[in-house]
């Protein structure tokens, strides 16, 4: 996960993604595969935490294309990272919140 994520941040282009939209949307939604099929149980559950706070930086920082529900969806996943007692985890979340907020929660001079 974190080769894709890192992988993610290098496919920028001048501002433009070299993915299609489709390609963008599968990774999109890695994040919540992952959830489902509850890796953040058991052995290696820390790292997968960690290794999910660093795709949504990732993704955040690239800006690639999510829906509203997708985008909540991230949101989520960081509040619960944020609650995590590993406190390695509570600042990659917090990474990954403030990537977040900045690319698709903009606030402007006049609020949102």
């Amino acid at each position: 996960l974190v080769g894709v994520a890192e992988t993610v941040l290098g496919q920028r282009d001048r501002g433009k993604l070299l993915w299609s939209d489709h390609t963008c949307n599968e990774i999109a939604e890695l994040v919540p595969k992952i959830e489902k099929l509850r890796l953040y149980r058991g052995r290696g559950g820390e790292i997968m935490r960690a290794a999910v706070c660093r795709m949504i930086e990732c993704l955040s920082l690239v800006k690639i294309p999510l829906t509203v529900k997708q985008q909540v969806r991230l949101l989520d996943s960081i509040d619960a990272n944020l609650k995590h007692p590993n406190e390695d985890i509570v600042t990659m979340a917090s990474n990954a919140l403030f990537a977040l907020m900045r690319s698709y929660f903009p606030v402007g001079d006049k609020g949102p």
